[in-house]
């Protein structure tokens, strides 16, 4: 027998052995191969002993023979203390395996867990051990599982698989395993071992690489180090056309689509570009295996054959050895970059020549602003050349020359008025057709330009010549092409006739300028003086008249010395004015200049004196000092004069021309310009200013912030693309301010809604405005562009727009907004006979969680509600909070049918809220009021356009609702009973505000008697509270107190009690003695001993102004604290506990004391009364009346009484109707009794 049960030890053993393929199991499969053999070795051996055991062996025998056994039992035992100690160092390494271990039957029974898989699912063997690992799987892989677990043989007794399994904690992980069949000898199926781990991490990767790896807009592609190609993401199989199997496994160069690069002065073919780039890629792809970062530009064919210009890289990726097993192919489209390189250097090209363009304007402005400088000097050219003797032809050429060029004309003309004077000849000109000078007749009737100036004896000045009304158009001028022109009169002598006409014309319009004509005039009169001078000699003193009266009409100093500078020859007048010196004597003239020139300036005048005296031409500025001290600036210019006939110099002429206003103005025009410039950088608007095409010409500091542009690189723009700005509410592009300006000519304001977007995307909201910059003649040279950052303006006007708007604690709408909403609401039933629901919303038990917890709990209590009545609230639906804890909502386009399911839905899931705080939860109610908004309903209720009074009967219903038990809603009907009740409830409420302002409420008092064995001495009134109407009837307290608490009344009743008694007792004369009935014997009270107590409601135990309002009435009635006592009853204390214990320190602190009321109603009232700290416990009255009769009622009297003194507080028993009652609650050591059966309550007015 023992024999046999070896055998089979060691067949199983043998069999497990067959089963054993996983390297874990190795070392349990060797112990169990060596025991398998010990075994069949030992049956083996005892099978041949089988036939001597059952012969009858001698004794001797039978010892060796049990000596042999007990060897080999001792060696079996050895043997199997050897394998259980391996099989436990076997066990101990596969649980420490860092794989998922497991064996398992069909259906997914574990048989064998790890501790590496206990771990991982946060659980234990003895939990896992004979249970479906099916638990972790879903449907789906459950079937996939087991489809992989049949395909299952002998021949192929292994799979991998990998799986989603879900975590006790919810969590879905990814896991691998390689599932094996263990089959016995006869390839039936033993069980299933697995071996997994988990690789959710390893998905993860692989699933954010093929992401980014497919989702770029770069072409991308893995490369061997060979160069054949492994992976390529989507955008370069969109980008190719190619399928993934055509692309993968191919060397890159071979690739058909490579181009290199063309160059552009010799163009290559297709085929050649192709050699080129293949050559080329091979290249890159050699650098990039020894580890080099390549890139460049390279052209490729797209899937539509077209050519495109890529960015192309190669990046080896090395292994730890630093060698290259991977190549990473990059490139993304620049074709567009290069068209626009390409369009920048067009643009870059006319940008260049519209710099070049303004530049040349420029130029022309400052050539203008110089003419004036250029004009004096050419009249002082002329003057010295007309005084000089020169022939007058020769003049003349020269004189319509220098004209010419000063007043940058194409044509001049001199037009000599001939004998008839019917008729001119153009005796000098310049720019005319050859042949013309001295020969051209011009007619010189009125109807021409010159006949006109004629006639005039002015200046004539034409801008346009086709355009001209006053005469016709002269052939000459026509045949020139001639548009504008100024012709001026070239004077006579006084009693003679005009010599002629001087005139300058242009071939384009062309406005002059007054100092144009002044010029023209100036060398029309050099002209005319230099002709009437060289007419006769014998005339000499008529040409000098001439000269001086041409001296004296300019602002210039003339004057006229010899050579030598011996004598001076001639003064103008203008030089008493300029110098404000008088002319006395002209010997003396010369010395004068001299001492008046400035020191600095001395010696530079001096030098050029030097000059003049060697017939040199000099032209320098100085500076004067005049007598008054006043300094001004000169500019002189000296000239040599000669004799017309012979030649030689003999005199010396000169100009001096006050130029003190032109270096005022230049000065001030620097300073203005350097103060404009110091005022555009420190003000804080942008400016941007434009040319007259409306391209940025100038930004300031602060223009360079807002717009994200400095001015080198905004200068030449046009002003769209720096300054781009659309509408705030609908993103919407705007028009440019400048176009505005442009098209209107006027200034422009900048819309109130309008964002400038900066260069590098920040938004910033602007206003201000746009003007014009005009010529005299009203034409725009650009444009200036004024603008400021008013982001946070803004946004402080919205902000404050939306608080005005809505509820700052919940976001939603306020009061106000809604009334407007539905006042809208009302015109839309009236005028299109829409249909509408009001849903007067109020919360219940909101004032348990904001008393109990605090106002913070209770704003958090709000907001979350508010969360939850928008969920279930239609989108088209308008909610508001209107009060405290009162909301209103709009069903619009709703039937009364539809918004009681919608109401209803509130009412639920506000009912399964549960309002968590700190360690308290609490669930909440909500009561509704319902009314139909309809034409109909409206008309019968009278409510046709008053939102007021809308609301009211929505809150009416409301209260309905919630005296009917709460969590309901209720529809407002014009004849609902409860409505009227309710109505009269409201009612209530206008007579409370009429008694306060017009003093309708009076006070009674009750005295609270000391009882004898309480050896108190001070008295007790307690001050009650009466209503009269209108008949002066009384009307009792529970008839407008709930109203009263109802509407939040309360604490304006407190106020007027307290202040109204405050103001009697201020003026009491004497003393208050009460008289008490069936007391044993009477007591004199002093008035320092009297306490008055006064009853204050929960309301304005939460009033936090309350203590500041007594404290004011304490000072201003000069009342003793010590006097005043209040009452609050004992539901109000628990429902307010911690604000009631608060204001009852504060109100003792002023020296007032507190009384709990009605002690005993409440629940746990023991325990709350430990933590309130007043000075009288008065016993509910609900104990004290039946105490005669109900041994329990005088049971908690006396144990009310004793614990209030335990806790030095006085006791008073209320309702002490008659002297049974009394005399119990002496007996009982009730220190005060308080009722009918001691005092009936009398009014105030009594106790005087």
């Amino acid at each position: 027998m023992f024999g046999a049960f070896i055998a089979s030890c060691g067949t199983v053993h043998l069999i497990e052995v067959w089963t054993l393929w996983h390297p874990a199991y190795w070392l349990s499969g060797a112990i169990k191969a060596i025991t398998a053999i010990v075994s069949l070795y030992t049956a083996i051996k005892m099978y041949y002993l089988i036939p001597q055991a059952l012969e009858l062996p001698s004794p001797s025998k039978l010892t060796a023979i049990n000596k042999t056994l007990e060897s080999e039992i001792k060696e079996r035992q050895e043997i199997e203390e050897a394998l259980r100690k391996s099989e436990s160092q076997y066990r101990g390494i596969v649980q420490d395996q860092t794989e998922l271990i497991c064996r398992f039957y069909t259906g997914g029974i574990l048989s064998f867990v790890n501790d590496t898989y206990c771990r991982y699912f946060d659980t234990t063997s003895e939990e896992l051990i004979g249970r479906s690992f099916y638990q972790f799987l879903s449907s789906f892989e459950i079937v996939k599982l087991e489809k992989q677990l049949y395909t299952l043989t002998p021949e192929q007794p292994a799979t991998i698989n990998e799986q989603m399994i879900e975590m006790p904690n919810g969590e879905w992980r990814w896991q691998k395993w390689t599932n094996r069949a263990i089959f016995d000898e006869d390839n039936n199926l033993v069980e299933y071992q697995a071996v997994g781990r988990d690789i959710t991490d390893i998905r993860e990767s692989e699933r954010r690489f093929q992401a980014i790896f497919n989702q770029t807009f770069q072409f991308m592609g893995l490369l061997n180090p060979d160069g054949t190609i492994l992976e390529v993401n989507q955008a370069f199989l969109d980008f190719t056309g190619f399928e993934h199997e055509d692309i993968v496994g191919h060397f890159f160069w071979q690739v058909k689509w490579w181009l290199a690069v063309d160059d552009e002065e010799h163009p290559r073919d297709i085929e050649t570009k192709h050699r080129l780039a293949k050559k080329q890629m091979r290249k890159a792809i050699a650098k990039a295996i020894i580890g080099e970062f390549v890139r460049y530009e390279v052209m490729v064919v797209g899937q539509y054959e077209q050519i495109i210009t890529i960015d192309f890289s190669l990046k080896p990726v090395l292994n730890e050895l630093g060698q290259a097993f991977l190549l990473i192919s990059e490139g993304h489209d620049i074709t567009d970059r290069k068209e626009a390189e390409k369009q920048l250097s067009i643009l870059n090209t006319e940008l260049e020549t519209r710099v070049t363009e303004q530049t040349s304007q420029l130029r022309l402005v400052n050539q203008a602003c110089k003419n004036r400088i250029r004009q004096q000097r050419a009249v002082a050219q002329i003057t010295q050349e007309a005084l000089s003797g020169k022939n007058i032809s020769l003049l003349m050429d020269e004189m319509v020359q220098i004209v010419a060029q000063i007043l940058d004309g194409e044509y001049c003309k001199i037009l000599q008025l001939l004998p008839d004077e019917d008729s001119l000849l153009l005796q000098a000109g310049v720019g005319w057709q050859e042949g013309l000078v001295g020969h051209a007749i011009v007619n010189a009737g009125s109807d021409t330009q010159a006949g006109y100036t004629l006639k005039s004896s002015k200046p004539v000045i034409v801008q346009d010549l086709r355009l001209e009304t006053r005469f016709r158009e002269p052939k000459l001028l026509r045949d020139h092409g001639i548009v504008s022109g100024i012709s001026v009169i070239i004077p006579g002598s006084e009693k003679q006739k005009p010599y002629g006409i001087l005139g300058i014309h242009t071939k384009m319009k062309w406005w002059f300028t007054q100092d144009d004509v002044y010029f023209l005039q100036a060398v029309a009169n050099a002209l005319g003086t230099a002709i009437e001078r060289q007419k006769t000699q014998d005339s000499l003193r008529s040409s000098e008249e001439q000269f001086r009266q041409i001296t004296e009409n300019i602002r210039e100093v003339f004057w006229i010395t010899t050579l030598d500078k011996s004598e001076s020859i001639y003064v103008s007048p203008t030089y008493e004015y300029v110098w404000g010196r008088s002319i006395t004597n002209l010997d003396e003239w010369r010395e004068t200049v001299i001492n008046s020139i400035h020191p600095l300036d001395r010696d530079g005048f001096i030098l050029n004196d030097e000059k003049q005296r060697r017939g040199e031409s000099t032209n320098d500025e100085y500076r004067i000092v005049r007598p008054d001290g006043e300094i001004r600036w000169i500019w002189s210019r000296a000239f040599p004069v000669r004799n017309r006939l012979t030649g030689e110099i003999y005199r010396t002429a000169g100009i001096f021309e006050d130029i003190t206003e032109r270096k005022q103005i230049e000065l001030a025009l620097f300073q203005e310009k350097e103060l404009a410039e110091i005022t555009l950088k420190s003000i804080g608007d942008g400016v941007i200013a434009t040319d007259d095409k409306g391209n940025v010409d100038y930004l300031n500091p602060i223009a360079e912030r807002l717009t994200g542009w400095d001015l080198s690189a905004a200068k030449g723009l046009p002003l769209a693309e720096i300054f781009q700005i659309f509408d705030e509410r609908d993103r919407t592009p705007m028009e440019s301010p400048v176009d505005q300006v442009f098209r209107e000519g006027e200034i422009v304001e900048l819309a109130n809604h309008t964002l400038l977007m900066a260069h590098d995307g920040q938004e910033y909201a602007i206003e201000d405005s746009a003007a014009p910059i005009k010529t005299e003649d009203n034409e725009i040279l650009g444009v200036v562009l004024v603008f400021r950052d008013v982001t946070d303006k803004r946004k402080l006007r919205n902000q404050i727009f939306w608080q005005a708007q809505h509820d700052s604690l919940t976001g939603l709408l306020n009061r106000r907004e809604f009334e407007k909403y539905l006042e809208s609401s009302l015109v839309d039933v009236n005028k299109s006979n829409q249909v509408h629901t009001l849903a007067y919303i109020d919360l219940d038990r909101f004032k348990i969680v904001n008393d109990t917890c605090g106002h913070r709990a209770g704003d958090e209590l709000l907001r979350q509600v508010t969360l939850l009545l928008q969920s279930q609230c239609r989108q088209a639906d308008i909610l508001a909070r209107i009060g405290g804890d009162e909301f209103a909502l709009l069903l619009l386009q709703c039937h009364m049918d539809n918004a009681k399911t919608v109401v209803q839905k509130l009412i639920d899931s506000i009912q399964e809220y549960r309002f968590a705080w700190e360690d308290k939860t609490f669930n909440i109610g909500v009561s509704i009021g319902l009314i139909a908004l309809s034409q109909e309903s409206l008309k019968q209720a009278g409510f046709v356009d008053d939102v007021n009074l809308l609301l009211s009967a929505a809150d009416a219903a409301c209260y309905v609702a919630k005296n009917r038990g709460r969590n309901r809603f209720h529809v407002y009907e014009s004849n609902d009973s409860d409505l009227k009740k309710q109505k009269n409830t409201v009612h209530w409420v206008t007579k409370i505000h009429q008694a306060c302002e017009q003093n309708l409420f009076c006070l009674y008092y009750q005295p609270v008697a000391p009882l004898p064995n309480s050896h108190l001495s001070n008295c007790y009134y307690e001050i009650l509270l009466r209503l009269r109407d209108e008949t002066d009837k009384l009307i009792p307290p529970m008839a407008f107190l709930p109203a009263a608490e109802r509407y939040n009344l309360m604490p304006m009743i407190d106020r007027w009690v307290i202040q109204n008694f405050f103001s009697y007792l201020s003026q009491l004369k004497g003393q208050l003695q009460p008289s008490f009935e069936d007391l044993d014997h009477e007591r004199s009270f002093q008035k320092s001993d009297t306490i008055y107590a006064i009853n204050i409601s929960g309301e304005t135990v939460n009033d936090q102004e309350f203590v500041t309002f007594l404290q004011a009435q304490l000072a201003r009635f000069n009342i003793s604290p010590e006097m005043i006592c209040f009452e609050i009853t004992e539901t109000v204390a628990i429902a307010n506990l911690s604000q009631a214990a608060k204001l009852i320190r504060k109100v003792k602190d002023l020296g007032c004391c507190f009384a709990l009321d009605d002690f005993g109603s409440g629940v746990s009232s023991f325990t709350y009364l430990k933590n309130l700290p007043v000075d009288y416990l008065k016993i509910d009255g609900s104990f004290v009346k039946d105490i005669v009769s109900d041994p329990l009622d005088y049971a908690i009297v006396e144990g009310m009484n004793r614990i209030g003194h335990v806790m030095g507080l006085k006791t008073i028993a209320e309702f002490v109707s008659n002297r049974a009652i009394l005399d119990k609650i002496k007996t009982i050591g009730v220190d005060y009794g308080q009722g009918y059966g001691i005092a009936y309550p009398q009014p105030l007015d009594a106790l005087e």
